[in-house]
């Protein structure tokens, strides 16, 4: 399958993830761990977005690194063109590459 480009409306929020294994001693060590941005438009549908610091040259790329610290929740009503590339994440998100994002009025 090659990319699809198209519109995807859902809440920009920031995804951590880890991948842990149970050791013979009944401890869990984890293995590998990532924090990246995704978009979801519903509970089964949802985006996890291939993203450089440069493309979030506003200073938004900060939001990763304050999930760990200060930052209780984020969720921003988006409207997005993407790549779609053909390939899932563990969590079955598709992989997408971010080209515009605009952010929309919350309707609350």
């Amino acid at each position: 399958m090659i990319s699809q480009y198209g519109w995807f409306n859902g809440e920009l929020s920031v995804h951590q993830a880890k991948s842990s294994v149970q050791r013979a001693n009944g401890e869990n060590e984890v293995t590998a761990e990532s924090e990246h941005f995704h978009i979801r438009q519903s509970p089964t549908s949802a985006l996890s977005l291939i993203t450089t610091p440069e493309y979030f040259l506003s200073g938004l790329g900060t939001l990763v690194k304050l999930q760990k610290t200060e930052l209780k929740e984020m969720s921003i009503p988006v409207r997005a063109y993407v790549r779609v590339m053909a390939a899932h994440d563990h969590f079955k998100h598709w992989i997408a590459i971010p080209l515009v994002i605009l952010e929309l009025e919350s309707n609350g």
